[in-house]
């Protein structure tokens, strides 16, 4: 009885963390289409592989960062769950009731779940950038050093959007959208809590959070081009 309880009580976290893999791993858009395919076929400038580096080096540290955050507590969880539960102090063996290994299993799952579904999303963007890296012209990419130094300490190597031959790359979680400024038609946005909040409309609608300082280079680009 208990068990059918946890599982509904985790029912709609677990169905969530299932449908955000589907359309950030699975469900895939032109743009990460080729990204699947592409392989680093040529050196970098120095000044362009210095900065991969310093992107690596941020994947990395974030990883660790996310690790320690989602499984220490974890860890925590269990060992309270299993110390609260020890039949006999002394023994050799701790026998662990159905209702508490179904409690460890559910908070496991969604955790394991999220934690890879972050990790796969910051490869996907390392090699995003390495892409863009390789095409885009020395312009684009002093255009690119300037949005790095406009974002928070936390961010630097982690842009959400990238200017390159003329296209608009903006990365948001579940996805990386490739849009050609010339088709936006509309753009909205508002002062929020964290940052700007962006509306823009071309081919689909398209959502972001810019922080602010970054917020006027955005804007140059789509004053610069789009039909609005």
């Amino acid at each position: 009885m208990y068990d059918i309880l946890y599982v509904i009580s985790f029912a709609p976290l677990l169905l969530f963390v299932i449908v955000f893999l589907y359309f950030t791993i699975v469900h895939k858009n032109a743009f990460e289409k080729k990204l699947v395919l592409f392989q680093p076929y040529r050196e970098l400038p120095q000044s362009r592989e210095a900065y991969m580096k310093k992107v690596h080096k941020y994947r990395k540290y974030a990883n660790i960062t996310l690790t320690l955050m989602f499984y220490l507590p974890l860890c925590i969880f269990m060992l309270v769950m299993l110390k609260e539960n020890y039949e006999e102090i002394g023994r050799l063996y701790i026998t662990i009731p159905d209702d508490v290994k179904m409690l460890i299993l559910l908070a496991l799952v969604p955790v394991v779940a999220v934690h890879y579904l972050i990790s796969y999303v910051l490869k996907r963007n390392e090699k995003a950038y390495r892409m863009l890296l390789e095409q885009m012209s020395n312009t684009d990419f002093e255009f690119l050093l300037k949005i790095k130094d406009s974002l928070p300490f936390i961010s630097k190597y982690n842009p959400p959007f990238v200017w390159c031959n003329n296209q608009l790359y903006i990365f948001l979680f579940y996805a990386i959208r490739e849009i050609d400024p010339t088709k936006i038609i509309a753009m909205n946005w508002s002062n929020g809590k964290n940052g700007i909040f962006v509306r823009l409309k071309a081919s689909e609608n398209t959502i972001i959070t810019l922080p602010r300082n970054s917020f006027p280079y955005f804007l140059q680009i789509i004053e610069k081009y789009a039909k609005i």
